[in-house]
């Protein structure tokens, strides 16, 4: 008896698990959820875990009921056993647990009312939820994707999957490597400069680097005002914290083609403390601590604006 009712609850996971695999998700390699298409083999694949669902609820719950007949007919055939009472009435007590499990299997499968287009908690199929780094989801035709990104926060590579990246701009640069505004390093820096927000109130901007963990840093308004200068690519020079942070623009004679930063020096000057011209049509990329015309060093450098103490 208490073997039929082992077998039931067995029985009613292994089913689950089939029914789950059939039911389960595609993910691409990017980790995004794609909406379930209506054709003839994704048809198959519902089908078939509707029926292992529908059998992983008819067959735990038959062969329960049957245990379960089984220990109220011993019960009632050999009265004043006492341990044939308590073995009945443990096992209508597993019978009846064994019987829940199935029936909350079929509200995980089927999960009555939810909208699989548009429920961030069951998004293209049943017990999806969307759950994005940083970012607020919804759900658009059975795809999780973002809603909004958390203050702080942008979604620089347009991918969904890892939701919001944080205000920060990091790339390797190679001493003797010429830029262009088409190098990697150019456009992550653009995609950096456009993911910085209007609406939010920068407290802390960072430059730091591999050679120089510490780096510079500057608090309170003045960070804001040279992260919206990167954000405009305004020209912009800030006294912030002792330290002389200059944002350059379209500057011709460095041949910057776009934005660059600086602390305490020209961003166009040869020198050896802080700067970083990512689109720069040259070798002269800037760096960190050593000689920039040209680099000497290869170099990580960053350049992070945030909203908040990290």
């Amino acid at each position: 008896m208490i073997l039929l009712l082992a077998v039931a609850f067995l029985c009613s996971l292994f089913l689950a698990e089939v029914a789950d695999q059939q039911s389960a998700p595609t993910v691409s390699a990017s980790k995004v959820v794609a909406a379930p298409t209506k054709n003839a083999g994704s048809q198959k694949h519902e089908n078939g875990a509707l029926i292992a669902a529908l059998v992983s609820l008819v067959f735990p719950i038959v062969l329960s009921i049957v245990a379960i007949i089984y220990a109220v007919i011993a019960c009632y055939t050999r009265k004043g056993h006492k341990r044939v009472y308590l073995k009945s009435f443990f096992a209508i007590f597993i019978g009846l647990i064994t019987l829940v499990v199935p029936v909350v299997l079929i509200l995980q499968f089927t999960c009555p009312g939810a909208d699989l287009q548009t429920d961030v908690e069951h998004c293209g199929t049943c017990m999806n939820r969307c759950d994005l780094p940083h970012a607020y989801p919804r759900c658009v035709n059975g795809t999780c994707a973002i809603d909004s990104c958390y203050s702080g926060y942008s979604d620089f590579n347009s991918d969904a999957s890892d939701g919001c990246e944080s205000s920060i701009y990091s790339a390797r640069f190679i001493a003797g490597q010429s830029l262009s505004p088409t190098s990697t390093q150019c456009v992550s820096w653009n995609n950096f400069r456009n993911g910085l927000s209007a609406d939010v109130s920068y407290n802390i901007v960072k430059f730091t680097g591999s050679l120089n963990s510490t780096g510079m840093s500057c608090t309170g308004t003045q960070a804001n005002t040279i992260c919206q200068a990167l954000r405009e690519g305004a020209s912009q020079t800030v006294t912030c914290d002792g330290h002389t942070w200059q944002v350059v623009s379209g500057s011709v004679s460095c041949g910057v083609n776009d934005v660059g930063i600086a602390v305490d020096q020209e961003a166009c000057m040869c020198a050896s403390y802080y700067a970083l011209l990512p689109c720069v049509s040259n070798k002269n990329w800037g760096g960190i601590g050593y000689p920039q015309c040209p680099p000497t060093q290869d170099q990580t450098l960053s350049v992070s604006c945030l909203s908040a103490a990290p």
